[in-house]
């Protein structure tokens, strides 16, 4: 679709400026799309950008040859070139008409994701610039959850909605709230018989938010109560958390109506991201330099977001100098304020792909591990046997051993 309207553009009627815009938005959408592509079917960048990415398709033209996949490195080459365009075409519009919300993309969206595709590729320097850009350059706030009352489960809404455009942190919504559901609200059932067959029904969830998830929150930090859905079980003192779905809005009774329809947003750029991504490059700049501009920086950022995280009176500005102490604690705030919005699994990629284990329990509570070991090849997955049959040239990844 991408390359329908960039090929086409020059043949339909219409103003340079109502041209530019349209370009933009082609342009920007497919470097964002064959980003996403390359994380999910080819390496990560900084771990091997020569290996096979996905094959670069410029164009509309329909072609009976097959395509042979491009390096990881040639696609981030045209990611960038992208991006960089579209942020030049959004220059050439009108002010007023660069940061719509509108549901279009926009300058800043573009920016935002600049800084990211930056981030990955380890160009610490221009991924810090981006993202102070997309945090200083225009009027995106972060909210206070100090602001919010506590989620309750007898109220309705008992969470409320990230993803709308009355979130001060909102950039550009984009997807689709049931497409994003799909997988966190589907359950299983079983049934289990006592001695004289009378049977008990039990219903549980496919994913559910993991103990480390929960454990790396702070007591005092309010996006523990507000980010995840929690209660108490009978007398127990600690709390059981569930579905990852607490920044959708949440009803009475941790119930959730759901679906396919217009309106309902399945995710959100946001500027809490800039402020993540500029700070975990000027991490990394001060652990290369040395410099304690970087650690201020870093510092800096770092503290306009907590602040407004946690309960009035108990924030403590940060104050880490030990640089890869810093970097592992930024990469822990990313987990904390991002978590849900599609980055972790991209996150633990580019962090080297490090062994990961899951424990999941059967219906009858047994518990079966599954090992990533460090560089599996199931950090990077199989392309499905569809692209095969419409494309001769491709190559599958390796399969896990």
């Amino acid at each position: 679709g991408c390359n329908s309207v960039l090929d086409y553009i020059d043949d339909v009627q219409g103003s340079e400026v109502e041209k530019n815009r349209v370009m933009a938005q082609a342009l920007a959408f497919r470097g964002y799309f064959y980003f996403h592509l390359v994380n999910l079917y080819g390496q990560p960048y900084s771990f091997d950008k020569n290996a096979l990415g996905v094959p670069l398709k410029l164009n509309s033209k329909l072609s009976t040859g097959g395509m042979n996949r491009n390096t990881v490195g040639e696609v981030y080459t045209q990611i960038l070139k992208d991006l960089l365009e579209a942020e030049r075409l959004y220059k050439t519009l009108p002010e007023d008409e660069q940061n719509l919300h509108n549901n279009r993309i926009n300058l800043p969206c573009i920016q935002l994701i600049l800084s990211r595709v930056y981030l990955y590729m380890e160009n610490w320097e221009q991924a810090m610039i981006y993202g102070e850009k997309v945090s200083k350059d225009y009027n995106y706030e972060i909210l206070d959850l100090n602001s919010l009352p506590l989620p309750d489960r007898y109220n309705d809404p008992a969470y409320m909605n990230y993803y709308t455009w009355d979130n001060s942190e909102v950039i550009f919504l984009f997807g689709n709230q049931g497409d994003v559901l799909n997988l966190p609200l589907t359950t299983v059932q079983y049934t289990e018989y006592d001695e004289s067959g009378r049977p008990t029904y039990y219903t549980y969830n496919v994913s559910v938010v993991s103990d480390s998830l929960v454990k790396v929150y702070e007591t005092t930090d309010l996006r523990k109560k507000h980010y995840l859905i929690w209660e108490r079980v009978g007398r127990e003192e600690t709390p059981r958390y569930y579905v990852p779905i607490s920044k959708f809005e949440v009803g009475y009774d941790y119930g959730i109506s759901w679906g396919w329809s217009a309106g309902v947003w399945g995710g959100a750029f946001k500027v809490t991201e800039a402020y993540l991504n500029a700070a975990e490059a000027a991490a990394c700049l001060y652990k290369e330099t040395g410099k304690g501009e970087y650690l201020t920086k870093a510092h800096g950022l770092l503290d306009q977001l907590r602040v407004k995280r946690f309960v009035t009176g108990a924030f403590e500005n940060n104050s880490i100098t030990d640089p890869d102490k810093l970097i592992s604690f930024v990469r822990d705030e990313r987990r904390r304020e991002l978590c849900f919005e599609n980055h972790r699994w991209f996150d633990l990629r580019r962090y080297g792909m490090n062994e990961l284990k899951h424990i999941w329990y059967d219906q009858t509570g047994n518990s079966i591990e599954y090992i990533l070991e460090k560089n599996d090849p199931g950090f990077t997955l199989q392309i499905p046997n569809e692209a095969f049959e419409h494309n001769p040239g491709m190559v599958q990844n390796e399969p896990r051993k």
